[in-house]
């Protein structure tokens, strides 16, 4: 597919020489920029790792700036600059053309062919929210994972666009806020430390004396007093 490159990339390409130089490993530019979909960012290329191919990369690029070699996870390439163009060398012992990134991008040309240049200016209003391509695609598209139309006729790609077309955009509203109310001013002076509360003043308190409480006998009772002036009463004459 590198014969299918716009025309931005062909002097870069003509400086990569991989058709010369990793021919054994099936090169393939994919991405925003094959696409036409970006005119910055990287450049990636998916290849065939196996034998020589870690060694390939190093005699080839390894004097460009920035070169670093990748190893991880039966993933082997390098990264550089060229032309002040970052690239991205990825190779996988599997086939290309059976690496998930090489399908996902044989889909989005296939869906780029199918519906034109309305499914591109979608993609590029929704490449400005995320930096993933392939998720750019399944917005667009209304679907999860993009690889679930890979297999699918082209009238049911045509269908899975309008049906994505005629759903509402959701808009996200900002939350109701109920206003609270304002307190009322403090009236001034009304310091709880200056001025106590009425509740809280000093109340006099009368204790009652336990002794008084106690059960008594008449006869623990003082005898009666009569008043010192008071004359005795005298007893009724007998007629």
């Amino acid at each position: 597919m590198l014969g299918e490159m716009p025309e931005s990339l062909t002097p870069l390409l003509r400086r990569l020489r991989l058709e010369r130089a990793l021919a054994a490993h099936d090169p393939v530019v994919v991405g925003a920029r094959a696409l036409q979909l970006r005119r910055d960012g990287p450049v990636v290329i998916l290849c065939r790792s196996g034998r020589g191919f870690f060694e390939r990369l190093r005699a080839v690029y390894g004097d460009y700036s920035g070169f670093t070699m990748l190893s991880e996870e039966g993933v082997e390439g390098c990264t550089f600059t060229l032309m002040d163009t970052p690239i991205q060398i990825v190779g996988r012992p599997q086939a290309v053309r059976r690496q998930r990134e090489f399908r996902v991008f044989r889909l989005q040309v296939h869906l780029l062919r199918l519906i034109g240049t309305p499914l591109q200016e979608q993609l590029q209003a929704a490449l400005t929210k995320t930096r993933s391509l392939e998720t750019a695609f399944a917005r667009v598209m209304g679907v999860a994972e993009l690889l679930s139309l890979e297999r699918r006729p082209p009238v049911v790609l045509r269908a899975q666009w309008e049906e994505a077309r005629r759903r509402p955009v959701p808009v996200s509203t900002p939350p109701v806020s109920t206003p609270i109310p304002e307190a009322a001013p403090a009236e001034e002076g009304s310091d709880l430390l200056r001025q106590p509360d009425p509740l809280l003043k000093e109340r006099r308190v009368t204790w009652l004396d336990p002794g008084r409480m106690l059960p008594v006998q008449r006869l623990d009772l003082p005898a009666p007093q009569r008043p010192a002036n008071r004359p005795l009463p005298r007893p009724p004459k007998k007629p």
